[in-house]
């Protein structure tokens, strides 16, 4: 079983590449410069939601526990 800070470690790090990578695609597919596509109001907006990276990742890890407690 994992421990909880490794899976917060994760989810973190896949949200971090998609808070990059989205607008980086985005930017690729309208042909717009992408330093533009980085502003202030997307900052704001990954920083709003990345309290829903922490409850999920304590949805997994409580799924996990369950899971674990009913092999047993």
């Amino acid at each position: 079983m994992q421990p909880f800070k490794s899976i917060v470690f994760e989810l973190t790090l896949y949200y971090m590449l998609l808070s990059v990578g989205l607008p980086l695609i985005y930017a690729v597919t309208y042909h717009l410069p992408a330093a533009g596509i980085f502003s202030l109001d997307w900052l704001v907006v990954c920083i709003l939601l990345y309290p829903l990276v922490l409850l999920f990742s304590a949805l997994r890890y409580s799924y996990q526990r369950l899971r674990g407690h009913q092999r047993q």
